[in-house]
């Protein structure tokens, strides 16, 4: 239930992130900057840089997709496209550079900020030809070309690591373990592959590419409410490695709240997907201050970072666009339940029931799970799970977090998407009857869309917005 919270401290927060001074601080955590892209393509070792990167939109969907999908717009040579690039699109690579400049002083760049450079596969999208979008001298040679036209090419940058995650394959028998460890085991290298941890006992072979492990910084995994120590737990060769957290909550259980993995800046993040309670327990939070609409639009500071810890601290943002909610709680409860049960497999053969003078007694409070999400006024929907015979009850929890809240989607100016994580805890400040009310939730998506300021092929400087989903607690409060 949301709840209210002294209107003055959030006043002085937000006060305090739009006129905070950053005369004295370190210019690359000034929250007042923005960033100038290039791009080069690659055929082979050969490099053909961008005469303009007009666009980079980053979508990270942690709920439904387990890494970023990055597009770019650039402007090309039309002979460069023509006889360069696009007969050789099955190999193309590609390196992004970063560089931090000053919104003032015409677009300075940060004191000692170095150039930051990623490396991609490389996608055409649309796959249009030369041929269509060019005429015939333009075309004709490659140096004709670059000297008669431009061409606005979209390109899908895919992290070569991520590219070899899509293809990995897992599977083995591994024994007296929990699923924290076999998570452990696949994604937080942590050890070595000739001498993997004792108490998992390694059965398949080859049941990973370890070389992967060299491209992977570790692993943050919210700790599983499943404990359960299983004499063995069972993955069958040929699943996929970046299936494997869904396979274990289905089987196993992990979470449950929801399961939720993504890999983002060389790190796995694993977290409870629908937990809106982890606010207070946890350093590294994000605390929304959802202003009206078009109060403060275009303000340049957003956002302050207090605390950080390696690559992330205490986030203070402000939301001064349009704010929209989708809230279907209500609608699932009355369709799906609002609670459930089941037959509990560990227990059916020892206490299902018992036997005396030829009469059989099935033990219902023994052997049979149920749980409700929340009490209604009016008639509760007790629902027998899809699974009526489990050990698993983490499904079923599950489905039921995902019943009492809903989405919210804030807009975020003048964004740095670099400085939230996925799963974060989120902390939603929102004025209700003239106070300040709160819901805690947690972050599902970011959407960033970097545009150049200015049209002309000598502005290189970006303009970043975002727009942000956070799953929040059901708010009774209207």
């Amino acid at each position: 239930m949301a709840g209210l919270v002294d209107e003055t401290a959030l006043y002085n927060d937000v006060i305090d992130v739009i006129t905070t001074q950053y005369d004295d601080v370190d210019e690359r955590k000034r929250p007042d900057k923005h960033y100038r892209y290039r791009l080069e393509l690659y055929v082979g070792d050969t490099p053909y840089e961008a005469i303009k990167v007009v666009a980079v939109d980053v979508q990270r969907d942690f709920q439904n997709e387990f890494s970023e999908s990055l597009i770019v717009e650039a402007v090309l040579g039309v002979g460069t496209y023509a006889h360069a690039i696009y007969p050789n699109k099955q190999g193309l690579t590609a390196k992004l550079y970063r560089q931090l400049v000053l919104t003032a002083a015409n677009g300075k760049i940060v004191t000692d900020s170095a150039e930051e450079s990623w490396d991609y596969q490389c996608i055409i999208v649309g796959d249009q030809s030369p041929s269509v979008v060019a005429s015939t001298e333009a075309t004709s040679d490659q140096e004709t070309g670059d000297r008669s036209d431009v061409i606005n090419v979209e390109l899908q940058l895919i992290e070569q690591i991520v590219d070899e995650f899509r293809v990995v394959e897992v599977g083995g028998i591994f024994k007296d373990c929990t699923v924290k460890q076999i998570l452990t085991l696949f994604f937080a290298n942590v050890q070595r592959p000739e001498t993997p941890p004792s108490s998992l006992t390694v059965t398949s072979e080859d049941y990973l590419e370890w070389r992967l492990k060299n491209l992977v910084s570790g692993a943050h995994i919210i700790e599983p409410d499943n404990t359960r120590v299983y004499d063995h737990i069972v993955i069958p060769h040929g699943t996929r490695l970046v299936d494997l957290p869904n396979y274990l909550q289905k089987t196993y259980g992990v979470y449950k709240t929801g399961m939720g993995y993504f890999f983002q800046k060389t790190i796995w993040f694993i977290f409870p997907a629908y937990h809106t309670r982890r606010y207070d327990s946890v350093e590294q939070t994000l605390t929304i201050a959802n202003l009206p609409a078009n109060r403060m639009p275009g303000v340049e500071k957003t956002y302050k970072v207090n605390d950080p810890i390696k690559h992330y601290g205490k986030v203070y943002m402000l939301a001064t666009g349009d704010v929209v909610q989708k809230d279907h709680s209500e609608r699932r409860q009355m369709n799906d339940g609002n609670a459930y049960y089941h037959v509990n497999a560990d227990k059916v053969m020892d206490v299902f029931s018992t036997t005396s003078a030829n009469v059989t007694t099935i033990n219902d409070e023994d052997h049979e799970v149920q749980a409700a999400v929340e009490s209604r006024i009016h008639t509760n929907f007790l629902k027998l799970s899809k699974d009526a015979i489990t050990h698993n009850a983490f499904v079923e929890n599950s489905r039921l977090s995902r019943q009492v809240g809903s989405h919210v989607q804030i807009r975020w100016e003048n964004a740095d998407i670099d400085q939230v994580y996925p799963g974060m805890p989120v902390l939603l400040l929102y004025i209700l009857d003239g106070n300040v009310a709160k819901l805690y939730g947690t972050l599902q998506r970011i959407d960033q869309d970097s545009t150049a300021i200015e049209p002309g092929p000598t502005e290189h400087r970006h303009l970043r917005n975002a727009v942000i989903t956070v799953w929040v607690e059901r708010d009774k409060t209207d």
